[in-house]
């Protein structure tokens, strides 16, 4: 199953984890799927493109952001920026992509590109049910281009975000036990 591939290599960039366990940790949606790193460090949705290149939206909620990321053989230099044209339904408009270095998973060398503006993506992304194309300058003057389904993209999302969300809240340091009775007795029906 192409899906079971992108979550393996989506999870691979954290984890050195066989795979059948991998699985364990992803839920298809659609075209997307949603997961967590084994640690869970971060939980992603993300999706595949024909050409085996990847999109998805990573969160981190020991660092409360979220952050899209795109993953491609095309190279890059760690720390470089890049410019490439997203279009949607709702036009085409230029994003800056800042490299975020290699990594070898499923026997092939992809680099991360961060993309900046991460809301024109989340709009982008809801208001979109059919594709999202990127176009990608190369120095020889032509252009490289990935499709992205969007179907399945919301509820991957939703269920990544929610995840994220309950992992942060879980995270967050709970007052004393002596504390708490104190600001029952002094705040009734306050939380």
């Amino acid at each position: 199953m192409k899906r079971l591939g992108c979550a393996l290599l989506l999870a691979g960039w954290s984890l050195g984890m066989p795979p059948s366990l991998l699985a364990q940790r992803v839920h298809a949606y659609g075209d997307w799927i949603s997961g967590r790193a084994d640690d869970s460090s971060y939980y992603y949705a993300a999706t595949e493109s024909a050409s085996g290149d990847v999109l998805g939206k990573f969160c981190y909620p020991g660092e409360n952001v979220c952050r899209w990321i795109l993953a491609m053989k095309l190279r890059c230099r760690t720390g470089s920026t890049e410019v490439a044209l997203f279009n949607s339904r709702q036009g085409a408009v230029s994003h800056e992509l800042t490299c975020g270095g290699p990594y070898r998973g499923d026997g092939a060398m992809l680099y991360r590109y961060i993309i900046h503006d991460p809301e024109d993506i989340d709009n982008r992304v809801a208001a979109n049910h059919g594709m999202l194309g990127i176009a990608y300058p190369l120095q020889s003057g032509s252009f490289q281009a990935d499709h992205f389904s969007m179907r399945g993209a919301l509820p991957a999302l939703s269920a990544s975000l929610a995840a994220a969300a309950a992992a942060r809240q879980r995270a967050q340091p709970r007052p004393p036990a002596q504390s708490r009775q104190r600001q029952q007795r002094t705040a009734p029906g306050t939380f």
